[in-house]
């Protein structure tokens, strides 16, 4: 049961951990180009 709850987490701060970094490279990238 633990092990879950670690494969969870570390899945989750993976896909948010890409999400921010995709969202901060187009924030930083869109004024940039304007």
């Amino acid at each position: 049961m633990k092990e879950a709850i670690m494969l969870t987490r570390r899945a989750l701060i993976t896909r948010g951990g890409v999400a921010g970094a995709a969202g901060a490279v187009f924030l930083w990238s869109s004024p940039a180009e304007a």
